[in-house]
């Protein structure tokens, strides 16, 4: 596995709670550039991150703790093989500190929703207890 940084961001509306770890747009770039050119992916909607809440999707419950990590700069691993579903290409990510950030806003570490969506299903590699993921590009 390959080990970069990221820069976490929360968002709260009156419909949502969302938080990211922004990373860097040229592992996403890269890895999309990878791809041969007869299948058909497009750049992500929104720069690259890796979801630590998805909006619409998840609500905390521990709202004492949001926003709490603003701006921290937080370490992860991936892996660089690219994954293809019906829709999306990512890569796997892991972090244990996005995993406790997640426990601390009483989010579970269970089966990552993208992969879900894809009906793909692989455990975490140890010793983390979840996957996250992120997007490269999409065939939309």
């Amino acid at each position: 596995m390959f080990t970069s940084t990221g820069i976490l961001r929360y968002e709260k509306t009156n419909e949502y709670y969302r938080c990211v770890l922004d990373i860097d747009q040229e592992l996403a770039d890269y890895y999309r550039s990878l791809v041969p050119k007869a299948i058909s992916l497009t750049r992500q909607r929104y720069g690259a991150h890796i979801t630590v809440v998805r909006p619409y999707k998840e609500w905390p419950t521990n709202l004492e703790a949001w926003g709490r990590y603003e701006g921290e700069e937080v370490s992860f691993q991936y892996t660089n093989t690219i994954w293809f579903g019906r829709v999306y290409a990512w890569l796997d990510c892991y972090s244990e500190r996005l995993e406790q950030i997640r426990s601390e806003l009483g989010l579970p570490l269970d089966l990552d929703e993208l992969l879900r969506y894809e009906g793909l299903y692989e455990p975490p590699m140890k010793p983390y207890k979840k996957r996250f993921h992120s997007t490269i590009g999409n065939a939309k």
